[in-house]
């Protein structure tokens, strides 16, 4: 069984793609590192996302890809968008800056100092079991 819970954005389809406005007072930006395949490209500086915990993904010998995941924060904008220029790891090659409400800023802020367990299994199909930060 794979166990992951890395971060993924979902790119959410709104008529133009309309960006609704938060008070001041009440939102709170948080900078998000991702791997690019968890990250659509129609995700764009003022496109709202849903911030999504990867909680499994499978991939069939076929290519097939299965994810579960969970909700973090829903219906937030992307500030801004960045690649990464020479990342440290795979799962930092997108920078993201999310602005999000202040109540889903701590959820955000546990899950990115969360130590995850990662089964990793290479081309010759030896699994390893690895810990990271999600």
């Amino acid at each position: 069984m794979l166990q992951i819970a890395l971060m993924v954005l979902s790119w959410l389809m709104m008529p133009g793609n309309v960006a609704v406005g938060f008070a001041d007072d009440e939102t709170s930006t948080v900078e998000v590192y991702f791997a690019r395949e968890n990250v659509p490209a129609e995700v764009k500086t003022g496109s709202r996302v849903h911030l999504l915990r990867l909680d499994g993904r499978t991939v069939t010998r076929t290519g097939k890809v299965s994810q579960t995941t969970t909700i973090l924060a829903s219906n937030v904008v992307a500030e801004s968008v960045t690649m990464v220029e020479k990342p440290a790891s795979p799962e930092q090659a997108v920078k993201v800056v999310l602005r999000v409400k202040k109540i889903q800023l701590r959820t955000v802020e546990r899950a990115k100092t969360q130590m995850v367990t990662v089964m990793e299994t290479d081309s010759d199909g030896n699994r390893k079991t690895v810990k990271k930060r999600a």
